[in-house]
């Protein structure tokens, strides 16, 4: 993009509203076939997780760095 576009790009942005956002989502995003990857020490939240995502998968870090 050339330089002279960036103001009129930077005012396109700032113009898009959080509902256009969630609507372009839905329309490209498919909810049953994402992974969400959540870091951190298992112990304080995989019970709730779980309780909300039956299916989650606990992976140990020196599994996920092989």
């Amino acid at each position: 993009m050339p330089l002279s576009n960036l103001g009129r790009f930077i005012a396109a942005v700032e113009r898009v509203t959080p509902q256009a956002v969630q609507q372009a989502a839905r329309r490209s995003f498919d909810p049953d076939g994402a992974s969400i990857v959540v870091v951190g020490d298992s112990k304080r939240f995989a019970d709730e997780l779980r309780m909300a995502h039956p299916r989650v998968e606990s992976i140990p870090v020196s599994d996920a760095l092989r």
